[in-house]
Formats: C-alpha cells, sequence, structure tokens
C-alpha cells in the first residue's frame, strides 16, 4: 500500500497536463461560462453533468488510477434521478487557520462549509433549486439556507430568477477574505460581502448571446444591513427599508473572435439610497498554463444624522451629523497550472478606506495583502488548498498559513 501511494505521489508531479483541461482557473480553462459548470448561473454550488464530469476529470489521478472507479462513476450518474428531474450535490469544506490579529492567537480547527443542494426540474422552463448550509456562521449577514426558482421561458428571452438568494455581485470567489469581498480596518479585514448571504429578490439573467451575461435585480437588504464596521459605528448599507438595485455585465472574449484569449472581463453596480458597491473584473489566459487576474472595488456611503431635542415648550435643537466612508481596492493575481490537477495561485492586494464620521474627525486606512497558495486535486472530488498570507495593516504586520480540504459532488 505504502508503494502504491509513493508511485502515485510521483506520478503525482510527472503527469503532464493535457491540452483538453490546460487553461487555468475553471471557467477560462474549459472556455465556458459559469453556468455551464453550476445551476447557480453566477458560479459556485451545486453543479451541473457537465460540472460533476469536470470535477471528475480534472483531478491528477483517474479515479481508475487511483483505485476509485467504483465509487466515482456512481457519484457521476447518482444525484440524477427520475430523469432529470431530481439532483442533490454536497460542499464539505474542514480548514484550520489562526487569526492575524493576535500573536498568541490559537489554531482553530473547524467545518466551514456543509452545504446541501437539491434542484428540481419542474418543466423543461422553470427549475427550482435549494441549499442549506449546516455548517457554523461566522459572518454578519451568512445564511444557513437559500432558495430559487429559476424561468426560462424561451432561448432567446432572459431568464427570470427569484426567492432567497444572492444577488450577482462581482464575481464569485471561493476566497471570501480577498478585497472586494473585504474593506481595510485598523485590524485587519470588515466583511463587505458576506460568504453564503442571500437577500429575497428577483432577478433577470440575459445569456441569450454566447459572448454576453447580463444579470438586473432588485433585493431587499435585510442580511447586509447586518454588517457594520468599526465595531456598531457605521453601517454598510444606508436604509435596510429601501430596497438594492443591481446590474452587472460580463464579456466572454472567445466567443467574440478565435483570436482573442480565453477568460472573461466584466463589471457590476450595487445601489442602495446613499449606499453603492462597484466592482470590476478580469481573468484572461495568457498561455495554456498562465491565466492574470485584475480586480477592482470601490464602495461609498453617507448617512445624516438628524437628533431634535426639546429644550422648553417652544425651542427645539436639531443637530445634524453627516457619515460618509469611501473604499477602494486593487487586485492583481496570477494562476500558473504545471501539472494536471495543481494551480498555483500568487496574487497582491492593497485597500484604502477612507472615513468621515464628523465634520472634525477625518481619517484613512491603509491596508496591504500578499497571497500565496494552491488548488490541488489529487483524486476526484477532492481538493486541497493549503495557503501561505502576509496582511500589513495600520496596527500591525502579521504572516499566517491556512490549510482547507473541499469534498465536493
Amino acid at each position: 500500500m505504502k508503494k502504491r501511494f509513493l508511485l502515485l505521489l510521483l506520478a503525482y508531479t510527472l503527469i503532464p497536463f493535457k491540452s483538453s483541461v490546460a487553461m487555468p482557473y475553471f471557467a477560462v480553462m474549459t472556455a465556458n461560462k459559469c453556468s455551464a459548470c453550476h445551476v447557480n448561473k453566477q458560479g459556485g454550488g451545486m453543479r451541473t453533468k457537465f460540472g460533476r464530469t469536470f470535477g471528475r476529470d480534472v483531478s491528477a489521478f483517474t479515479a481508475q488510477q487511483a483505485g476509485l472507479s467504483s465509487v466515482a462513476e456512481p457519484i457521476i450518474k447518482s444525484p440524477y434521478y427520475y430523469g432529470d428531474f431530481f439532483a442533490f450535490g454536497l460542499d464539505l469544506r474542514y480548514q484550520t487557520f489562526r487569526s492575524h490579529k493576535s500573536d498568541d492567537a490559537e489554531r482553530k480547527y473547524y467545518f466551514m462549509q456543509a452545504a446541501l443542494s437539491r434542484a428540481y426540474n419542474i418543466a423543461d422552463w422553470v427549475m427550482i433549486e435549494e441549499q442549506y448550509n449546516i455548517g457554523p456562521k461566522v459572518f454578519k449577514g451568512q445564511q444557513a439556507w437559500k432558495v430559487s426558482a429559476i424561468f426560462s421561458p424561451a432561448d432567446y428571452l432572459p431568464m427570470i430568477r427569484a426567492g432567497f438568494f444572492d444577488p450577482s455581485i462581482g464575481i464569485k470567489d471561493i476566497d471570501h477574505q480577498r478585497l472586494g469581498s473585504q474593506i481595510a480596518s485598523w485590524y485587519g479585514l470588515e466583511t463587505l460581502i458576506p460568504p453564503n448571504f442571500a437577500e429575497y429578490g428577483i432577478e433577470l439573467i440575459y445569456e441569450s448571446q454566447d459572448w454576453l451575461t447580463v444579470n438586473a435585480g432588485a433585493f431587499d437588504t435585510e442580511s447586509l444591513s447586518e454588517l457594520t464596521a468599526y465595531g456598531d459605528d457605521i453601517k454598510l448599507i444606508t436604509n435596510k427599508k429601501r430596497p438594492a438595485f443591481l446590474i452587472r455585465a460580463i464579456l466572454w472574449p472567445q466567443y467574440i473572435s478565435e483570436l482573442l484569449p480565453d477568460g472573461f472581463i466584466g463589471g457590476s453596480v450595487y445601489l442602495n439610497q446613499g449606499s453603492w458597491m462597484a466592482h470590476l473584473f478580469s481573468d484572461i489566459a495568457i498561455t495554456d498554463e498562465i491565466s492574470l487576474q485584475l480586480r477592482a472595488a470601490a464602495t461609498g456611503y453617507s448617512y445624516r444624522d438628524v437628533q431634535k431635542q426639546v429644550l422648553n415648550d417652544s425651542a427645539v435643537k436639531t443637530t445634524i451629523e453627516n457619515y460618509e466612508r469611501s473604499t477602494i481596492s486593487y487586485t492583481a493575481g496570477l494562476t500558473y497550472t504545471p501539472a494536471k490537477g495543481v494551480f498555483i495561485n500568487l496574487r497582491a492586494e492593497h485597500g484604502l478606506n477612507n472615513i468621515i464620521r464628523k465634520a472634525d474627525f477625518d481619517f484613512e486606512i491603509e491596508n496591504t495583502q500578499m497571497v500565496i497558495g494552491a488548488n490541488l486535486f489529487p483524486i476526484p472530488f477532492v481538493e486541497i488548498i493549503p495557503e501561505y498570507r502576509f496582511l500589513r495593516t495600520e496596527e500591525y504586520e502579521s504572516a499566517r498559513w491556512l490549510l482547507q480540504m473541499h469534498l465536493y459532488y
């Protein structure tokens, strides 16, 4: 057994990467949209038949090479019952890390995600999807469940998604500590977009043209309104009683011309009265083994706090305080694929946060983050994510390593 393991380990470093899965980063490597692999049109979560097959074939060793054929093949077939009427999936993430905020921070071990997903194809033009996460609620605004109905009236018309789900803000990424999902703060990072958050809303999804994806929707803000910065001093959403509006567009160059590289480029804007978020994102293949990721995110918030104090029967004192916040962050990253099932990631990020809480109280916060990590797929439906992260804030500098195990189907 030990000898077989050593032979597999040696082969893992020597197996050439076949051209059929040569592109780094999944959407780039397959030259497909996120919706090709995921039931959720913005990516992440439950996988389509193609996504399950890709999850099996992306690994360094095939199920047969690893002696797992009797397990892997039923996984590909079993999630779909009664034709294509019903399907289910699973994402299980277990990780260990230490907080950056203290030199004496204890290493934690916990389930980051234990999500069960189901989908029901009620008819050719309507599907219901749901997800329940039994893992711990770590972030404000995070939700344990999601459910939505997707209506597809015709190929040339936009799809309609309605229910309790996450709006299509920016581009979905499994690293929720990335600037864009976080903003700079004194003691590290503050959450801007929590993982597994959801809002009640409706969204139009246009993908009739292969080269274009457009999302537009309206949502409540109950979940995002839970988020605050610097204790409970500053809300990240101006008015949770008002709806938020979203628009996002993504271009896929490979569908415009064969001369253009595989990848995507896009942006989104999210508006709620006096608060807004804007994201720009791209991932472009430079070579068959290297892709370049660029991200930029900006937010704004303004709020007038009007307080009235009755001094006597005829006099009222009115006090007005203006609260403002603006943030901007930049990210540049590279993904290198030296062998099948191996993705090496390098990323540098810089974030600025400017806050005006009163006319005489104005300050700026600046953070820098650098990450080196990998996504390793040794066998089908298993992912290992080692990472080393450096963080510099106004208060400290810190470096930490993290390890995550991801089981999926």
